[in-house]
């Protein structure tokens, strides 16, 4: 897409693959925050005691590394919408130019 747009080929599909973009992203970084709030709950729900114990502590820290995971793939996704959307309101290019 990007050499095609170098081409100057693409002005038409410009706007709509940003919005699709957008769109795309923003749906993601929902599902993401979605799964954090899942993990966040179920983890949030076991017995301290047995988490602690099972696997020599191995259990509670792979939950926490999946909260933690989750938690930094959608802030990565909310970023990825604004940008989205500046690219949007700047009418198509975000490149920088010397």
């Amino acid at each position: 897409f990007d050499a095609l747009e170098a081409a100057g080929k693409l002005e038409s599909l410009r706007k709509p693959v940003s919005i699709g973009d957008a769109v795309v992203s923003g749906l993601l970084a929902f599902l993401w925050f979605v799964g954090f709030l899942y993990l966040a709950v179920q983890w949030a729900g076991t017995d301290k005691v047995l988490s602690e114990i099972d696997n020599f502590g191995f259990s509670k820290s792979a939950a926490e590394a999946g909260i933690a995971f989750s938690f930094f793939s959608m802030v990565v996704w909310i970023v990825l919408v604004v940008l989205a959307i500046m690219k949007i309101r700047s009418g198509g290019s975000l490149s920088v130019e010397k």
